[in-house]
């Protein structure tokens, strides 16, 4: 597949998915390869830095999880936010 077919792919896809009114917006994210190639770039050094291996990875504050890439539940989630989270 051409990259423009993989792009149109993607295109009805995402109309599908969440409306055709933001079609323009996607569309318009890969019209500049040098600006998106050079977030990619910096979104995957700054990862690299902070020691990221995977996904799913997830930091609170700043840190990472200590149980990062397994499945966390609403149970699991409360639990680190009331922990950071005076009680009165």
């Amino acid at each position: 597949m051409s990259e423009a077919s993989i792009i149109s792919h993607m295109a009805k896809l995402t109309a599908r998915t969440i409306g055709e009114d933001s079609l323009p917006s996607f569309l318009s994210a890969f019209k500049d390869h040098d600006q998106m190639n050079y977030a990619a770039r910096i979104s995957f050094k700054y990862g690299c830095l902070r020691g990221v291996t995977g996904t799913p990875f997830f930091f609170v504050n700043g840190f990472p999880l200590p149980e990062w890439g397994t499945p966390l539940n609403y149970t699991k989630w409360a639990s680190i936010f009331d922990s950071l989270v005076e009680k009165k």
